[in-house]
C-alpha cells in the first residue's frame, strides 16, 4: 500500500491537564487505552460511530485508487 492514514500521528489534548499527546490515528481505530506523559492518566479512546474506520478506510482507498490510475499512464 502506498500510503496508510492509519500509521499517521495526530495531536490530542489530556482532557484532565491538557498536555498535548502524539497519537497514532490506528490507536483511534482500535479504540485504544494511552497514558497522559505529563498526569498520567488513562485516556480511552472512542471512535464515535466508526468515523475514524469509515474514513481511514476510504481514504486509504481513494490514495490506492489514484496509485492504479497513475500506473496506467
Amino acid at each position: 500500500m502506498l500510503f496508510d492514514l492509519s500509521k499517521s500521528w495526530i495531536a490530542i489534548d489530556c482532557p484532565n491537564c491538557g498536555y498535548s499527546l502524539d497519537i497514532q490515528v490506528r490507536d483511534v481505530k482500535l479504540e485504544e487505552t494511552v497514558i497522559c506523559n505529563n498526569c498520567k492518566t488513562n485516556i480511552h479512546l472512542q471512535d464515535a460511530d466508526a468515523s475514524a474506520h469509515n474514513s481511514v478506510r476510504d481514504i486509504n482507498k481513494g490514495m490506492s485508487d489514484l496509485d492504479d490510475l497513475l500506473k496506467s499512464f
